[in-house]
């Protein structure tokens, strides 16, 4: 085992973070640690506490390394993958929160949404090739701007920004593309920040951090986090980074298709031409790692399924006829899909349980492809580490 090469990812969930360490060339799982995540939940309001997430994710990379006797000098980088759309603003000058995390689930900014012009929302479409709503980042910074504080010290991330701006000594204060895309503040077809959108949200451009792309040299965990700095190498939006980690499985990469059982539901497809993405599918942009025109993905999701199972696991009929309904319901989101599907590719923690496995062949025609384990986004923002730190070893057209 000497000389080996260790990539080590974070995945820093809605429910639960994980930190995982894999080696370089095999890419196999030599180990994984995780930890439940608390979730306040009042009325339409979810809210997170960004002080532990930033805890957890030290304190589990520091159990992972001693758990699995990894010598840290054997560590070539560490990955990011997130959820995504949640809202941090701290303090730059003393890197307190304002306020918790927002969490993509909360709706309190939804009648906002509403409200607002059509000329608005047509503005939204036009840049983003999003609908205006409270699911996305922009109006949870409004609302915090306009109801907890505004000054010129505060800037914004998402969860992969507030962990990156703390994990390295410089506070470097950056994200990726495919987070940027999710704020609603992003233009996907110029690829940065659109002035426009930051005027009719009333945010100011210098709370935003630098755009990059997934698989870039983000910065360095310090050294007092476990010892040795380390390059952070990968930074990727938790659906996006499952999507990259089925493409390594799939013949096609146009068509291919992923579905995650995570705390919601999310499938994906890539397509070929974004006009094919018609509801109830909206459009997501994908990891792109040459700076040129996006790659689209279709996105669907399906909210509270963690929690359902969650409260199943003990009654195994209920379970199963929950996961029955749920396949119904998949299947026929599956028959809506532009482009035929010839391999389904799936990862999160119910894939565990082998009737969803199941029910699902039974229900599309389909090849149903498992991964080497059912965390698809840690292993997939592994592959962008890889990508970065030997970046001849996968093909330009990778998500």
């Amino acid at each position: 085992m000497n000389n080996r090469k260790i990539i080590l990812t974070l995945d820093i969930g809605t429910t639960a973070i994980k930190a995982l360490a894999f080696e370089q060339g095999s890419m196999a799982c030599i180990g994984s640690v995780s930890s439940r995540l608390n979730k306040v939940v009042v009325d339409n309001k979810v809210e997170q506490d960004p002080a532990e997430l930033l805890q957890t994710s030290i304190d589990l990379l520091r159990l992972l390394v001693d758990k699995y006797q990894i010598i840290v000098d054997d560590c070539i980088g560490l990955g990011i993958a997130n959820q995504r759309e949640t809202t941090i603003i701290w303090n730059k000058k003393t890197g307190e929160p304002v306020y918790p995390a927002i969490v993509w689930e909360d709706k309190r900014t939804q009648t906002w949404c509403d409200e607002q012009s059509q000329e608005f929302k047509d503005l939204i479409k036009q840049k983003t090739h999003l609908e205006l709503s409270a699911y996305f980042s922009a109006s949870k910074i409004k609302w915090i701007l306009d109801n907890v504080s505004k000054n010129e010290n505060l800037i914004f991330g998402t969860v992969d920004t507030w962990i990156l701006w703390n994990f390295d000594k410089n506070h470097v204060h950056a994200t990726d593309h495919t987070n940027a895309s999710r704020t609603l503040l992003y233009d996907s077809n110029d690829h940065c920040w659109s002035q426009e959108l930051l005027v009719g949200f009333d945010i100011d451009r210098s709370m935003l951090p630098d755009i990059k792309l997934s698989s870039s040299r983000f910065g360095n965990l310090k050294k007092d986090i476990l010892g040795l700095e380390i390059p952070i190498l990968a930074i990727c939006g938790d659906q996006q980074s499952s999507m990259f980690c089925a493409q390594q499985y799939c013949q096609a990469e146009v068509g291919c298709i992923k579905i995650t059982f995570g705390t919601g539901v999310f499938l994906m497809q890539i397509v070929d031409d974004i006009k094919k993405i018609k509801d109830p599918f909206y459009p997501s942009v994908a990891v792109n790692t040459h700076a040129t025109d996006n790659i689209w993905a279709l996105e669907y999701k399906i909210e509270n399924v963690g929690k359902e199972v969650d409260e199943l696991l003990n009654i195994p009929n209920e379970l199963e006829r929950y996961l029955d309904r749920l396949t119904d319901k998949i299947a026929r989101i599956i028959c809506q899909l532009p482009i035929k599907v010839e391999e389904i590719v799936i990862d999160g923690g119910v894939t565990q349980n082998k009737s969803l496995h199941e029910m699902l062949a039974q229900k599309v025609s389909a090849k149903i492809i498992e991964l080497p384990i059912y965390n698809g986004t840690g292993l997939g923002v592994s592959y962008l580490v890889n990508k970065s730190f030997y970046p001849d070893k996968i093909p330009e057209f990778i998500f």
